[in-house]
């Protein structure tokens, strides 16, 4: 049925499209990735994208594995179907038909949807992101304990992608309990991020606490973690004298953030976060293929998430014009003099690297440069994510691919560009300074910043360049 076709465990998901997709099939296809990601956080799950094979779906029998058809030209709803070698689903109807069925899968009501055909006559309602104030009850972390000899510590996770957006200004209410000492000086309750003690107080006789502690801003990552540990002397005494002490941390403790504009960190450390909580999805081309990339951004993106990416599937031209977080697939290079790009490989062998006090050095290439990127991008107000090319859609495909082959790779990209060159491995690429430079006085500090960061892209591209020339030679 509709309620079971989603296994607790899910490894692989396939996404069949007709060849030329319409613009609302591609949006389906979309949405279900994200959904899909955030359905099962954490997991290794793969969704990939194909054509409808001729004569229909195969279908399979693998526990781990589902394959979903999505077509406008099929009656309207979800329907389970049997192929040659196993079951498949088929979502099909209008836009409204596709988008409210993608969304009743992985929804509070799918339980509900208890029979092998489906039509969902309303929308189905998208789960709400947390508000600038969370209770560690209302984010999912519940309360905290840890019972220890000597320190008891507990770990207040500050995700970015859990607070749905990026944050700035955190302020954290710690409230909780603790094993009030039996002989002499108690300890005290300590808070740190990483090395940095961010706050401490005696650990009286009380056995509780109830603090705000702030968080400095250059100690935002996508994930902070937070700790609280409770001190105690050593005991003079024989071993374990004085007995295990707890520590706990109330599910009613709160976080309070602002958004911060610019992100901070930048660049790809700044995903997910900076595309929530709604984002925007533009193609140039269209076709199977720029679906095919954009879903395998996405999904990668909501894998990396703690809370479900919204995404809206737009043309090109409000993409451009919008101010919303956005991807653009833009895979060989139509719409890039549109795109604020911090790297442009053009025609005629020339590369462009922006610097970020706006100026540009330009190089010119013999032979000419063919190359693909993928381009984080802070525009004003908004973050853009850009899929690109001079020309060479393959060479972009080929970095998503490497970037997909190992689950690791995207949560731990830095910098701001990731240049794909022929025969090679994408080099990572960091155009601007950091956030915190940005709004320094010290504008000697900027510059210097600047010119490095330049002349750090131009190294990169000089030896991509290199390495092509030598392998052509051999």
């Amino acid at each position: 049925t509709a309620a079971d076709f989603l296994p607790p465990v899910l490894s692989r998901v396939s996404l069949l499209l007709p060849a030329r997709p319409t613009r609302e099939e591609g949006a389906a296809a979309v949405r279900l990735a994200a959904a899909l990601s955030a359905h099962y956080p954490g997991a290794p799950l793969t969704v990939t994208t194909g054509a409808i094979p001729v004569g229909g779906a195969a279908g399979t029998t693998s526990p781990f594995e589902r394959q979903i058809v999505i077509s406008g030209t099929e009656p309207r709803g979800f329907q389970l179907r049997s192929g040659a070698s196993g079951t498949y689903a088929v979502l099909g109807g209008r836009a409204d038909d596709l988008t409210r069925t993608a969304a009743l899968l992985t929804s509070d009501l799918a339980p509900l949807a208890a029979s092998s055909g489906v039509l969902v006559e309303q929308p189905v309602a998208a789960p709400q992101l947390p508000r600038v104030m969370g209770t560690l009850d209302e984010l999912g972390i519940g309360t905290l304990t840890a019972t220890a000899l000597y320190r008891p510590t507990v770990t207040v996770g500050i995700d970015q992608t859990q607070l749905g957006g990026p944050v700035r200004d955190v302020r954290v209410r710690l409230a909780g309990t603790y094993s009030p000492g039996t002989t002499g000086a108690a300890g005290r309750v300590v808070v740190s991020a990483g090395d940095r003690t961010l706050a401490s107080w005696p650990a009286d006789a009380t056995g509780t606490f109830d603090r705000w502690v702030d968080v400095p801003n250059d100690l935002l990552a996508r994930y902070t973690a937070l700790t609280v540990a409770l001190d105690r002397p050593v005991a003079r005494g024989g071993c374990g004298e004085g007995g295990a002490a707890t520590l706990s941390v109330d599910g009613s403790s709160e976080i309070r953030r602002a958004t911060a504009s610019p992100p901070a960190p930048s660049g790809f450390q700044s995903l997910p976060q900076a595309l929530m909580p709604r984002m925007q999805v533009a193609w140039t081309r269209g076709d199977l293929p720029d679906v095919r990339r954009a879903v395998a951004v996405v999904s990668s993106l909501g894998r990396m998430a703690r809370a479900p990416l919204g995404v809206d599937v737009v043309d090109a031209d409000e993409a451009v014009r919008s101010r919303v977080p956005a991807l653009f697939i833009d895979a060989d290079g139509a719409r890039s003099a549109d795109l604020p790009l911090r790297v442009r490989a053009g025609s005629g062998g020339t590369v462009e690297a922006a610097r970020p006090d706006g100026a540009k050095v330009v190089l010119r290439l013999d032979p000419q440069l063919r190359a693909a990127s993928l381009q984080v991008i802070a525009d004003a107000d908004r973050t853009l994510v850009v899929a690109t090319s001079n020309g060479e859609p393959g060479l972009l495909d080929a970095e998503l691919d490497w970037l997909a082959a190992d689950p690791t790779r995207w949560p731990t990209r830095t910098g701001d560009v990731l240049l794909q060159t022929p025969n090679a491995e994408p080099v990572q690429l960091n155009t601007a300074p950091p956030a915190a430079a940005r709004s320094s006085s010290d504008r000697g500090w900027v510059a210097a910043a600047a010119a490095a960061g330049a002349v750090a892209v131009l190294l990169a591209v000089a030896a991509a360049v290199e390495l092509v020339r030598r392998r052509r030679r051999g």
